[in-house]
Formats: structure tokens, sequence, C-alpha cells
């Protein structure tokens, strides 16, 4: 089934959410990508705060943060992660 994004209504501005909130919504995918830190981010959530049972994806964040061609290869690798090729 199709799942969609628990925290914002389509089309409305994004704000902070608290651990609780990530842990409620039972994600199987989490994809961290830190502004200015690129690949170089440390997967574990330990020290975020959260306790998931999730499938952790560290992405780049020129390929997510930023409406460019780049986005589309950020769009593909995030497919290619979740579903396989």
């Amino acid at each position: 089934p199709r799942r969609r994004y628990p925290f914002v209504d389509a089309g409305d501005r994004s704000t902070e959410i608290t651990a609780g909130d990530v842990e409620a919504a039972g994600p199987d995918h989490a994809v961290v990508h830190v502004c200015g830190k690129g690949d170089r981010v440390d997967p574990d959530f330990e020290g975020r705060g959260w306790r998931l049972d999730a499938t952790v994806h560290v992405v780049d964040d020129s390929l997510l943060n930023q409406p460019s061609p780049r986005l589309l290869e950020g769009l593909e690798l995030l497919a290619d992660r979740f579903h396989g090729e």
C-alpha cells in the first residue's frame, strides 16, 4: 500500500517534530540528509533520541535540499534504496 508523509499535509510548510512523533509514525524507512553535511552523517539514531525499527538511509543533502536536476537524482536514489532495481 502507498504511504504518505505523516507530519504535514501536502503543500503546507514543514515544522519541527519530536522524537515521539517519529516513533509514533512507525516508519519502515528513515532518510537522514543534514544540510551542509553531504553524506558524512552518522546514521546512528541513538544520538537523536529516536528508537526506530526502520532502515536508515543517509543521503547527500545536495540531492534533496534544493530544486534542481540533482533532486531527480535524489529521488531515483531513494526509489532504488526503498524498492531495489
